[in-house]
């Protein structure tokens, strides 16, 4: 590991939790004033999609050839949107997903849509998706370190 690595994972650690506890979406919604404003949920989308994509973009920036990594900075996103805001937003992972294999992605789209239209309620549509995410990383990966890194 060289000392740009040791300053990428240090990066990933700190700046990663506090983009996902970035409450952005909830400044829009002061300064846009979501009942006046018909393109604010789309507005919001973009800006949690975007803290996804450049949390991976900022693993795979410090640690091209180690997808583990991108797996991590994904958790700890998820990390900082939890414990410093307290949402359950699943975009980002989505998004960030993209990132790391759009087939990941896809699939769990595809599984977590059907689920969701199976059970009818989104609490268990999300925790489905968590249960799903590790199992698609590790068959798709064949690499016992990302299917770790995915279960969190």
């Amino acid at each position: 590991m060289t000392l740009i690595q040791v300053w990428g994972c240090l990066l990933i650690f700190v700046l990663c939790p506090l983009l996902g506890g970035l409450p952005a979406s909830e400044w829009l919604g002061r300064w846009l004033q979501p009942g006046r404003h018909r393109w604010y949920r789309l507005i919001e989308g973009v800006i949690e999609a975007s803290k996804g994509i450049a949390s991976v973009l900022l693993a795979r920036y410090y640690f091209p050839a180690d997808p583990t990594w991108w797996l991590i900075a994904l958790i700890a996103l998820v990390y900082g949107q939890f414990w410093l805001r307290q949402s359950k937003q699943l975009l980002g992972v989505i998004a960030g997903g993209m990132i790391y294999s759009w087939q990941v992605a896809f699939l769990l789209v595809l599984m977590g849509g059907i689920g969701l239209t199976l059970l009818r309620e989104q609490r268990l549509g999300k925790i489905g998706l968590v249960v799903l995410f590790p199992i698609v990383v590790g068959l798709y990966s064949q690499d016992g370190s990302q299917g770790l890194a995915a279960i969190g």
